[in-house]
């Protein structure tokens, strides 16, 4: 990714305001500080558009990822930032999987790959490389 994106995502109740500068952001925090809200409200406006209530402001569009849905939206769209909450819910083979994907696709950058990807749980950072480097 070049450059940076700023994001402004909003309803009547609360403001996120955040830049994105890397193509994998790590977005770790305790539970109850907002993290699912703005991948919800993200999901909410993606989902029904102005008619929501939420407003998101980026360059880039904004999209979610479920736990069913990663690998088709990761293979499939391209020049977005997609947003994946609870990442730390997989456990075993599934979360390998989705980070070795995501590893592979910007090491290889197909054309259909998002522009950034934004990982959204408790962990630490290194919880995921210790997974990957058990794994190879």
């Amino acid at each position: 990714m070049k450059g940076k994106y700023h994001i402004i995502v909003q309803n009547s109740r609360v403001k996120f305001e955040f830049d994105i500068k890397r193509n994998i952001t790590i977005v770790r925090g305790d539970s109850a500080t907002g993290k699912t809200t703005l991948v919800s409200l993200i999901d909410t406006y993606d989902r029904l558009g102005a008619d929501s209530g939420v407003e998101v402001s980026c360059l880039r569009r904004c999209l979610t990822v479920n736990n069913s849905n990663w690998e088709s939206v990761l293979n499939s769209v391209s020049e977005c930032i997609v947003f994946i909450d609870e990442i730390d819910a997989l456990v075993g083979d599934s979360l390998v999987s989705i980070l070795r994907q995501i590893r592979s696709g910007y090491t290889d950058r197909p054309k259909a790959f998002p522009q950034s990807i934004i990982l959204c749980g408790v962990r630490d950072v290194r919880d995921y490389r210790i997974v990957l480097s058990n794994q190879d």
